[in-house]
């Protein structure tokens, strides 16, 4: 078979969001082991500055659109990547999240990272409108579709009736170079003039959204928490999303406001001092595609408790306190027992770190490799 060129559509937040992280770290990765191939790596404006790559076979293409502007990226997916794939000659498309083409423009790798909206009613009416008239004929249209987790294959071929051979499992993995133990004292001194935590915390990374993240539920833990006793904060990072303010008024209706800390968006470089200077990170979503925050806390030492539900259980396995995320009492005893038994938070510390390094990018990168071939291979026989 000879070399292939491929083209990458990168359309996706400018910002290291789940989608963005995953794939650049996965096409770092196969830059190191791919000296055949040439991709065309196509990205909004934004995020060009987050992927450097060494391998002169990898292309990084600015489309000039802001990542936030969605109509023109959607404009430019139906115009500018169709045009860039044929100007390309391109031999493989790889598509790292849903796009809506009608028809097969070449053989096709789609990435399908969840099926929120049939698990949960998060989406805008019109997002939900595009993803239930995308995903199906996307899916049609792809050779392989690739979940980043069994829970999502599973919901992938049963929820769209899409046949075992065109389905593959590459799952995320953690950047162990970045995510690391980082001494406590030094930790907890970079906390404390970066964000003013004095006091010992628990911690929550993710979007600030609802109902996913089941962020309510969470305050009330810890609302349940501090009526036992309990003397830590809640630092809570990340963006707002959906319904972020009925979060910040809860908060304010039991009283926590001194007790609850919004750090708001935080950069990759802060997080493994959060993470490790954090008692117990806790992470009780109601659906996740994958999980990305547990694999970093876990590879950053700090014990997890998290959902016994979707990926979660899949991703924390038994190094992670498993909980209903329906139930804030579970919820709350479980980080107690973390809080309060000094043995049972170094058992969880030592488990999550053996955990994470089994979710390695260059596994990642090498699965991803071995689909391309085999795709590669289906398409020229084929044409033959």
């Amino acid at each position: 078979m000879n070399h292939m060129r491929i083209v990458v559509n990168g359309r996706f937040s400018g910002r290291k969001t789940g989608v963005g992280r995953v794939i650049e770290n996965l096409f770092k990765s196969l830059q190191d082991i791919d000296l055949e191939n040439e991709y065309f790596i196509y990205v909004n404006e934004e995020f060009k500055d987050f992927i450097h790559f060494t391998n002169p076979r990898f292309h990084l293409i600015s489309n000039g659109i802001p990542a936030g502007n969605s109509l023109l990226n959607h404009l430019w997916t139906q115009t500018g990547f169709v045009y860039s794939i044929f100007a390309q000659k391109a031999d493989l498309v790889i598509l790292p999240q849903i796009n809506l083409y009608m028809f097969k423009l070449a053989p096709t790798i789609l990435f399908q990272h969840d099926l929120i909206e049939h698990h949960i009613p998060n989406q805008k009416w019109y997002k939900l409108l595009f993803r239930r008239l995308a995903f199906p004929l996307a899916m049609r249209l792809s050779d392989v579709i690739v979940s980043v987790s069994e829970n999502t294959r599973n919901d992938v071929k049963h929820i769209y009736h899409v046949p075992d051979r065109k389905l593959a499992v590459i799952r995320n993995g953690v950047d162990l170079s970045l995510f690391r133990p980082v001494d406590r004292d030094v930790a907890k001194q970079h906390v404390r003039s970066k964000f003013g935590i004095d006091d010992d915390y628990i911690l929550y990374t993710g979007t600030l959204t609802l109902p996913q993240k089941n962020l309510l539920r969470l305050v009330d833990a810890y609302h349940a928490l501090t009526l036992k006793g309990v003397r830590h904060q809640l630092v809570m990072t990340g963006g707002k999303g959906k319904d972020a303010h009925l979060i910040h008024q809860k908060v304010a209706e039991l009283g926590l406001g001194q007790r609850v800390l919004f750090t708001g968006y935080t950069q990759d470089e802060d997080l493994p001092y959060l993470y490790s200077a954090a008692t117990v990170f806790c992470f009780p979503s109601l659906y996740e595609g994958f999980g990305l925050p547990v694999l970093e806390s876990m590879a950053c030492g700090c014990p997890v408790v998290t959902s016994n539900s979707s990926s979660l259980c899949e991703v924390g396995g038994d190094a992670a306190l498993l909980v209903d995320p329906l139930d804030s009492g579970a919820i709350a005893e479980a980080v107690c027992t973390l809080i309060t038994h000094d043995e049972l938070r170094t058992e969880y510390s030592a488990k999550g770190l053996e955990r994470a390094r089994q979710f390695s990018w260059d596994r990642a990168g090498r699965q991803l490799l071995d689909t391309i071939n085999v795709v590669g291979r289906q398409a020229a026989s084929r044409a033959s």
